[in-house]
């Protein structure tokens, strides 16, 4: 379950306070629970060094690399993963070699972005220059896909949101300071789930040990264990997640708003994210993607 869950994961940062401490310790929890000898001693004397394997606990980026190749796929999308760094570094002097990481990682993947729609907002938005970016997307999605459905869903969300916000009234599209508040108040939403879900694998892991406590049946207690692995790994998800969704921001302000750009360059930017973010949206993409594909070769035969 942790594997298949977090696989698409790709955390750097957490701004909620204590954030990273209570991920620290789910992490850790999952660990422990899926290991009988771990768990009885834990229940013996609580949290003791003796919990902690020799080569340390497991990093949510293992896992990531392992489900889809880490450098080869979605790190044009997402960056590199430093969550294990993040944890360990809680003195200043960390903490600041972490954000001078994160900043270069937005810096790459803007650069990467900005190459992703150059063919675009260098055109006059001519049909034809909206099928050449769609192409050359498409083209770059299918390696991702059908595994990366998901994040690429997630990521296309975004993508919309800070087009049409940037937007505005063009195109009938809402006012600025209404997406602007949307965007606040999904983000609001993302941060009280991550709660949540947090709460959630705190409370099935007092469940477990309560369970172990009574002495209940060895079935009852698997039951318990596989819930509590089944909540820790949905809470790493869900507060992994909230960080991507951070550093994509991040991402498409820093190419919207660019300075040094022109407005008509930076508006062209906007038409081409949102075409690019709703094609990542589609439900269907993998069957999408395979089609256009597919219409691509026969008209070069």
């Amino acid at each position: 379950m942790l594997f298949r869950d977090s696989q698409l994961y790709h955390p750097d940062k957490n701004k909620a306070a204590s954030a990273e401490e209570k991920f620290k310790n789910l992490g850790e929890a999952y660990h422990v629970l899926t290991d009988p000898e771990r768990r009885a001693l834990y229940n013996k004397y609580g949290r003791v060094k003796d919990l902690e394997p020799a080569e340390g606990f497991p990093d949510g980026s293992i896992y990531y690399k392992k489900g889809f190749g880490g450098t080869t796929m979605f790190k044009d999308f997402l960056g590199d993963m430093t969550f294990q760094e993040m944890i360990e570094r809680q003195n200043d002097r960390g903490i600041g070699e972490l954000q001078e990481r994160q900043n270069k990682r937005v810096e790459l993947l803007t650069k990467i972005m900005l190459e992703r729609l150059a063919s675009y907002d260098r055109s006059d938005g001519s049909e034809q220059a909206r099928t050449e970016l769609q192409q050359n997307f498409i083209a770059e999605l299918e390696p991702l896909l059908p595994n990366g459905l998901d994040i690429l869903n997630m990521i296309g969300a975004v993508y919309t949101s800070k087009a049409k916000m940037y937007l505005g009234f063009k195109r009938s599209r809402l006012p600025t300071f209404i997406q602007n508040m949307i965007e606040k108040k999904n983000i609001l939403k993302d941060l009280w789930i991550m709660v949540q879900a947090a709460a959630d694998a705190k409370s099935a892991t007092e469940r477990l040990y309560e369970a172990e406590m009574a002495q209940l049946s060895p079935e009852t207690i698997e039951d318990f264990i596989a819930e509590a692995g089944d909540k820790g790994a949905s809470s790493l998800w869900i507060s992994t997640q909230f960080e991507l969704k951070a550093t994509i921001r991040a991402v498409c302000d820093a190419v919207l708003y660019d300075e040094s750009a022109d407005s008509a360059t930076r508006r062209r930017r906007a038409e081409g994210l949102e075409m690019l973010g709703l094609l990542c949206e589609r439900p269907d993409l993998d069957k999408f993607v395979v089609e256009m594909i597919a219409e691509k070769k026969e008209s070069m035969m």
